[in-house]
């Protein structure tokens, strides 16, 4: 094998090196990003049932019935 075509298939599998250590990184994050996400969307559930479950009416309060804080 010529010297030029070993320095070549010894650059492509740099090349290929490198990108399989890109990927596993990426695939690191957005295994770490999915989970973020998860818990973000285990909050928001837990979010909404508290406010569906907000009683309105024991806060009988109106706009009307409370002077601003500057009067």
């Amino acid at each position: 094998m010529s010297e030029e075509l070993e320095g070549r298939i010894i650059d492509l599998e740099s090349i290929s090196a490198y990108q399989e250590k890109m990927i596993e990184d990426l695939n690191g994050v957005i295994f770490s990003q999915q989970k973020e996400i998860d818990q973000i969307f285990e909050k928001l559930k837990l979010l909404e049932g508290q406010v569906k479950n907000f009683d309105l009416d024991s806060e009988k309060r109106t706009l009307s019935d409370e002077k601003p804080p500057h009067y």
